[in-house]
């Protein structure tokens, strides 16, 4: 079953950060891009970081 966590865009033209405001369980996601103002088939660099509840990034 899939379902959105987080939905989220801006304007900005150096990154975005999407925030959600509680725990995640543990298991597989998806982060679905759309670049609107690319062509068709272009490359989207992603990097995700998740964080614990005081901000420390986890290890990969």
């Amino acid at each position: 079953m899939e379902r959105d966590i987080a939905v989220g865009g801006n304007s900005s033209l150096t990154g975005e950060t999407m925030k959600i405001g509680r725990r995640l369980q543990p298991g597989e996601y998806r982060i679905e891009v759309h670049h609107w103002a690319g062509l068709p088939g272009n490359t989207v660099n992603v990097k995700a970081v998740f964080r614990n509840s005081a901000g420390v990034p986890g290890t990969p």
